[in-house]
């Protein structure tokens, strides 16, 4: 750690003007400086310390005593500091102090700034609610340049979704401690909902009912899965109660591209969100009839489904296990009688009663 810098009396200022007192100019020393206080406990005023070079501020003590008569120790006061003279961060306020003299003690955490470092090497800080581009190229930029950028970078990150806008990024972090470990950052996150379509249908051949299809999950906070269903692979169909609806249309859709050595979603992300809004939940799912299944799939060559797992926290969870779809096929039963070598096929056959003993195969082909 550095020790404190000498601080010549033009350095600290009162109200704006020059102080009585500064820094005593002993870098051995951990006196920063002193300054009176005027005559009326509701007078208002502030006082600036400026130091020439960078130190590891730890710990600030106020020492707040009586002067002499008519004079008041600060009642309420705020403790901010500011690594540019001009943008100042409030780290702690006081109110309501004794006027007899107080201590007050107040411990900084080490000063830690962050960006957002995107794919493209963009650098963005987040601004009330809205990206702003600080830097077109990070890869170019000397040190020097990236800790200006570095220094008045973002104190907290914005919300996930607003990272979510950003696509493939990096977190670039920066602190004028010096930690013993390497610095670590936790991030919590919420992955960005992923729009799972299937790359071929389920067949249809020889379907009499569909009587039910029901997924099997671990779903809990607001975690859930929302489904939807197609006959084609384009036209993907929601419940809205009492029948199939259209929900989404991927035909001539291009869902991703390619883009800097990755795959982006391109209109996957809109239908997603659609699918959020409007698709089937399991429970929903589970309730749907045997003969609005057959009206959707009856005589189609497929069907498949496509879903949406969703959470909103990071202790949501969605997890699921399988689908299960229950359904009567129009089968063939195949009977083999030895030792005559002919065969006898059966288009469906409920029930099977064998008259006579010995060793019997049966085939079911669907």
């Amino acid at each position: 750690m550095k020790k404190v810098p000498s601080s010549t009396s033009s350095s600290l200022t009162y109200n704006g003007n020059n102080a009585n007192f500064s820094c005593d100019g002993n870098t051995s020393s951990s006196q920063f400086g002193v300054v009176l206080y005027n005559h009326s406990e509701y007078e208002e005023g502030y006082v600036v310390y400026s130091f020439s070079d960078e130190f590891d501020l730890k710990k600030i003590n106020v020492y707040a005593q009586v002067y002499g008569v008519g004079y008041t120790p600060p009642r309420d006061y705020k403790l901010l500091v500011s690594t540019d003279g001009t943008n100042f961060t409030e780290v702690q306020s006081y109110v309501d102090r004794p006027k007899t003299g107080y201590i007050d003690t107040t411990t900084i955490l080490p000063m830690e700034k962050l960006l957002i470092l995107t794919a493209d090497q963009k650098v963005y800080f987040f601004s009330v609610d809205k990206w702003q581009e600080v830097s077109a190229d990070w890869s170019v930029l000397n040190d020097a340049q990236r800790k200006a950028l570095l220094v008045n970078g973002m104190s907290t990150l914005p919300p996930a979704s607003e990272l979510a806008k950003l696509g493939i990024y990096k977190i670039l972090r920066f602190t004028l401690s010096t930690p013993t470990l390497a610095p670590q950052l936790k991030l919590t996150a919420v992955s960005i909902d992923q729009l799972i379509l299937p790359k071929g249908l389920i067949s249809a051949t020889n379907l009499v009912h569909l009587k039910k299809v029901e997924l099997t999950g671990t779903y809990s906070g607001q975690g859930t899965m929302h489904v939807v269903v197609t006959t084609d692979g384009k036209v993907y169909l929601t419940w809205d109660g009492t029948a199939f609806v259209n929900c989404i249309n991927v035909d001539g859709l291009t869902l991703q591209k390619w883009v800097s050595n990755a795959w982006v979603d391109t209109n996957r992300a809109g239908l997603a969100a659609h699918i959020k809004a409007n698709g089937i939940t399991p429970s929903v799912l589970a309730g749907i009839p045997m003969a609005s299944w057959d009206s959707l799939i009856l005589g189609k060559t497929g069907y498949g489904f496509g879903y949406l797992p969703t959470i909103e926290v990071s202790t949501d969870v969605c997890a699921n296990d399988k689908v299960t779809v229950t359904l009567i096929k129009n089968g063939k039963y195949r009977k083999a009688v030895h030792p005559i070598e002919y065969d006898i096929e059966y288009d469906t056959m409920d029930h099977v009663i064998l008259k006579e003993s010995g060793d019997w195969e049966i085939l079911h082909i669907s």
